[in-house]
């Protein structure tokens, strides 16, 4: 079932554009942006998601204070909210649950299936099946810079408690630093194939932030 679902369409899909490019780097690149771009609808959908719940937040901490101690209301009452103003708080979850099974399954192509390509695993003179530290340092640079700007947006309202924002300020200080670190630990030993998806993944994603915040 996973073979005949993820592995098979993912791979029939590299060797489409290994058919045409020779290579399978930049095969991989094409496959990073078909699949960001097939899923860019989500991301829009995520992204518009957090405006949204950033222009209501006031609500929401009226609501919290109206309805302190009942959570049954209180979750009735913020989904009612969510509806009125059209934000959908799990699109953003849903993106990343499809991604998933792609990364793990390029990475199960890229040590397994790739042999019958061994001619074209190469990228720069780069083996994509072993690991390579020029990627994966590129892979944290990448990361740290969409951490950077995406943390920018974690803004919380002024009637916030103090616990909220401490909250906040530690949850941007750990996207900014903490997570671009431990991806970059994790690239080290991955496959340079699968660390070149993530760069890809990270440069498309900055392009996206910065031309939702133009059409915003």
């Amino acid at each position: 079932m996973w073979n005949k679902i993820i592995i098979t369409p993912l791979y029939s899909t590299l060797q489409f554009f290994i058919q045409y490019t020779h290579d399978i780097g930049i095969s991989i690149v094409l496959f990073t942006i078909l699949i960001k771009t097939l899923l860019l609808p989500l991301n829009i959908s995520a992204s518009k998601t957090s405006k949204n719940i950033k222009k209501i937040q006031p609500e929401i901490e009226k609501l919290k204070i109206k309805h302190k101690g009942n959570n049954r209301d209180m979750g009735l009452a913020l989904s009612s909210l969510y509806k009125e103003n059209k934000v959908k708080p799990f699109s953003g979850i849903l993106s990343l649950f499809i991604q998933m099974p792609i990364l793990f399954g390029l990475y199960q192509i890229l040590l397994k299936e790739i042999g019958s390509i061994q001619d074209k695993i190469t990228f720069f003179n780069i083996d994509v099946t072993k690991p390579n530290i020029i990627l994966a340092v590129l892979t944290f640079i990448s990361m740290a810079y969409l951490m950077h700007v995406s943390s920018k947006d974690m803004t919380v309202s002024e009637s916030a408690s103090d616990f909220q924002k401490e909250f906040t300020k530690m949850m941007s200080m750990q996207m900014k630093y903490f997570l671009p670190a431990i991806v970059f630990v994790t690239s080290i030993f991955l496959p340079a194939g699968l660390t070149l998806y993530f760069v890809v993944s990270n440069i498309y994603a900055i392009g996206q932030f910065y031309l939702m915040k133009k059409i915003a």
